[in-house]
């Protein structure tokens, strides 16, 4: 959560990008503070985390359903740790989904 919340802080905060997320099944309600809305994007899958064998497994997911663009974003990586260990993470996914 403290990943979804650093990466979307701001996202989360504006009327229709929360309107767009309860759109798509996030439940974000008026009183939902910051963390509490964060929580609500990683419930509904619209933050993603974990390994990368678990991050392609969950795109690979997405695709099959028919989504047919993801965005993946390493801001909340880069925020937390730094800009090191987001292209470390960011190598490894590719790493993973060429596989």
């Amino acid at each position: 959560m403290e990943l979804a919340l650093t990466a979307n802080r701001a996202h989360v905060a504006v009327p229709h990008y929360v309107d767009m997320l309860n759109r798509a099944g996030a439940g974000i309600a008026p009183q939902d503070g910051p963390e509490a809305r964060a929580g609500k994007l990683v419930d509904c899958g619209a933050f993603l985390y974990g390994t990368p064998a678990q991050l392609a497994e969950r795109c690979a997911a997405y695709a099959d359903a028919g989504v047919d663009e993801i965005v993946i974003a390493l801001n909340g990586v880069h925020g937390r740790y730094g800009r090191r260990t987001a292209l470390a993470e960011l190598a490894a996914l590719i790493a993973e989904f060429t596989r």
